[in-house]
């Protein structure tokens, strides 16, 4: 029996809009689906306390080093001029500074209460970029409440000489001394003509962003950043080092399973990583040593204008900072079109161009049954 009009007309309408559909609807939903494009989504929270960040302070150029200038070619070893290994390690001992040097005191809070962190434990000090010294990173290890008055974090700086001064403030396993901003998320500052700040404070408001973001490329597969909670990136890029050199300085005391370097040449190449770390891009840093970020971050930020205060019975220069608010952004990493949110689109959109519904699919099934039984019996 042959079609009727009315029934090829049907069919050829279905097809039309099933073919429009195609084109205009599902294809560019497929393309972005196949493309595993990732958006990046903010939720607000709120803490109860949050973690203090990190503060690092180095010293720079003639003021990081006691008896003399670091000069061209910004070379550890030439500069210190030694024979052998040991003589660099005496040479970096005798000729930097610790961090009782010139930090005063390092406390929390403004009051009867406060506590000081100037024990050894607080403190790590290393050597990376051989201009700066041996910087020097505390980390407090008591979550805060966003009171000044009590919760509040203050370094208190000599300033019975000059000196010239980086700070840092950062996530405490998201940290490599750079000079790329964009290498790493921090709050930077420098301080000069130190002799002339006795008896100043800088005060500033922070807030806080926690960044999560997914450990592969959902489009390849490849590994992206490091989901350990105990990744540290400072730590990985020193690893890498005594990984390559085969290796590691002997002040660098934490930082793997590797026997102490015993030639200059392996404390040349040593330093050349360094270098290299200091003045490089993130991409081309990654590729070197193959340390990611890790996949879960506090990025800090200032908030509103620096607060200078003087303070007549400070006997040196004061630097602080408190929580804005235990509110913080939260920014996590998700896949654009997950598996589910593809199908429930796009059968919505075929429900929406077609009048589809898996009722239809039900409906067609029992129509071909009766179609075949026809035949069948005809």
């Amino acid at each position: 029996k042959m079609p009727t009009l009315y029934q090829l007309s049907r069919t050829f309408f279905v097809i039309l809009l099933f073919g429009s559909f195609v084109i205009f609807q599902a294809k560019d939903m497929i393309s972005t689906y196949l493309r595993k494009e990732t958006i990046i989504v903010s939720r607000s929270r709120t803490a109860d306390r949050l973690d203090v960040p990190a503060m690092t302070f180095c010293l720079k150029g003639e003021y990081a080093w006691k008896n003399k200038k670091p000069t061209l070619p910004y070379q550890l070893v030439p500069f210190c001029n030694s024979s052998d290994v040991d003589g660099v390690k005496n040479c970096i001992e005798e000729g930097t500074y610790n961090y009782t040097d010139f930090i005063k005191n390092m406390t929390v809070g403004f009051d009867e209460d406060r506590k000081a962190f100037m024990e050894q434990k607080f403190w790590h000090s290393h050597m990376s970029q051989f201009t700066l010294g041996r910087c020097q990173t505390v980390n407090i290890d008591r979550p805060l409440k966003a009171h000044m008055m009590t919760d509040g974090v203050l370094a208190e700086i000599m300033t019975d000489r000059d000196l010239l001064l980086y700070v840092y403030i950062h996530d405490r396993n998201y940290f490599l001394l750079t000079t790329n901003p964009g290498v790493f998320k921090r709050i930077y500052m420098t301080l000069t003509d130190m002799t002339t700040k006795s008896g100043m404070m800088d005060w500033y408001y922070i807030k806080a962003k926690k960044h999560i973001l997914l450990e592969e490329n959902p489009l390849t597969g490849e590994k992206k950043c490091n989901k350990d909670p105990g990744y540290s990136l400072f730590d990985c890029i020193k690893e890498s080092n005594a990984r390559q050199v085969g290796c590691r300085p002997s002040w660098d005391t934490k930082f793997g399973d590797y026997p102490n370097c015993t030639t200059l040449e392996q404390l040349r190449k040593h330093d050349e990583l360094e270098l290299f770390y200091y003045n490089e891009e993130k991409a081309e840093i990654e590729k070197k040593s193959g340390c990611l970020d890790p996949c879960q971050y506090f990025e800090y930020e200032v908030m509103g204008e620096k607060q200078a205060l003087k303070i007549q019975t400070l006997a040196g220069f004061a630097l602080g900072f408190n929580f804005v608010s235990m509110r913080y952004e939260e920014l996590e990493e998700e896949i654009l079109y997950s598996k589910a949110s593809f199908i429930a689109e796009l059968g919505g959109s075929l429900g929406l161009f077609l009048g589809f519904s898996f009722i239809s699919v039900w409906e067609l099934i029992d129509w071909l049954q009766v179609k075949l039984s026809k035949n069948v019996f005809s």
